[in-house]
């Protein structure tokens, strides 16, 4: 299946995530905000390593740089121009380390570099258990194989999608995005998503 994008004409990535400058201190939340990316699959699962249709990374991004330090995978530059503020680091036992980085209007960027063995593969595998509640194969982003997939569904009511892009046969980029709260409706969730993912390969493929 094939996510269909609706053509937003002449609109940049920071047009489609804010309605305004912001200066809110970094890492404080509004009372509205949620947490996209909070839904990262599971460290283990009772599939099995069987194929499970994921498709093969053939030119392979090495992402092992990042691993440790998500939020050095957005440049103060792409920041900027998203107008979101520093980024907070988390580690969670499960899912890992990522970077959330959040302004005022409630506009969001979650991102994580997956090591779990099997990549995107570890993904579909998922699906097989029903774990999401939605998943649509993607248009490859940058060359790269790529998915939307989450547990819950709030793309059309808050505006958030979740993307896995597969870079390496072991490594995925997991990221989730949510724009202001005046642009949901206006901007498609997942074009949103693929739009930032650009800007953290682009980063990520500089080294930095």
């Amino acid at each position: 299946m094939t996510m269909s994008f609706r053509v937003i004409a002449a609109v940049s990535a920071a047009t489609l995530l804010l309605a305004a400058c912001t200066s809110v201190e970094p890492g404080t939340p509004s009372a509205t905000e949620t947490t996209p990316g909070s839904d990262r699959p599971p460290a283990s699962t009772s599939q099995t390593a069987a194929e499970s249709g994921a498709p093969d990374v053939e030119n392979p991004v090495d992402v092992s740089a990042f691993q440790a330090d998500p939020c050095l995978g957005m440049t103060s530059e792409q920041l900027t121009e998203l107008g979101l503020q520093a980024g907070r680091a988390t580690d969670d036992e499960v899912v890992g380390k990522s970077c959330l980085w959040r302004n005022e209007n409630a506009a969001s960027v979650d991102l994580a570099f997956l090591a779990k063995p099997g990549g995107l593969d570890f993904i579909y595998r998922n699906k097989e258990a029903d774990y999401y509640k939605y998943f649509v194969e993607l248009p490859p982003i940058d060359g790269l194989p790529a998915v939307a997939a989450s547990t819950t569904d709030s793309r059309q009511t808050a505006g958030e999608c979740h993307v896995y892009i597969g870079t390496s046969k072991d490594t995925a980029i997991s990221l989730a995005t949510a724009p202001s709260y005046t642009k949901i409706g206006n901007v498609e969730a997942c074009e949103l998503t693929t739009r930032v993912a650009k800007m953290v390969l682009q980063t990520v493929k500089t080294g930095g």
